[in-house]
Formats: structure tokens, C-alpha cells, sequence
């Protein structure tokens, strides 16, 4: 079963589902996407710009997933950052 919502997709199998979420970025680089989910990861842009924020956000989002014996990754597809997650069944 898959279903897909504007720039979220579901699909279901034997191990669980597979989700992701896709938004454009304008902004990032193949290097901040491995970098992404470090814990205070912030990109060159991200800190001089007026954006606020600690860039703990997607570390904690990753352990509460690995948590659950589920992963999460991003990746760079034509403009969109691309997050998966294969969570567990």
C-alpha cells in the first residue's frame, strides 16, 4: 500500500512503513545533509543568518527513531530535501 500527500508519502510493508517528507532547499550542500542530523549541526548560512535556533532538532527526532529500532536519513534530490524514516513494524 503506498499513499501519497503533497510532499509526504506512506507505504506500508512486511518490515513496517516508509515515510518521507520532502520540502525545497535552496540553501543546502551534499556536505550539511551528512552533517544533518549531528547534534548542533547548523550550516555556514544557517549561522549568520537572522534564523534562531540551537540545531539539536533532527538529533533528538534521530535517536527517539533509533530508539524505536526504526532510521531516519535525508537526502538531495533537484532542489528538496528529502527525510525518510523506515520505521519498524
Amino acid at each position: 500500500m503506498e499513499k501519497n500527500l503533497n510532499n509526504m508519502t506512506l507505504k506500508k510493508d512486511m518490515n513496517g512503513a516508509l515515510i518521507s517528507f520532502r520540502n525545497k532547499c535552496d540553501n543546502l550542500t551534499e556536505d550539511d545533509v551528512e552533517h544533518i542530523f549531528d547534534r548542533f549541526y547548523r550550516g555556514d548560512k544557517a549561522r549568520n543568518s537572522s534564523v534562531e535556533g540551537s540545531g539539536i532538532g533532527l538529533s533528538i527526532v534521530k535517536s527517539i527513531i533509533e530508539l524505536h529500532n526504526s532510521s531516519i536519513w535525508a537526502e538531495l534530490h533537484d532542489g528538496e530535501i528529502w527525510f525518510i524514516m523506515r520505521l519498524r513494524g
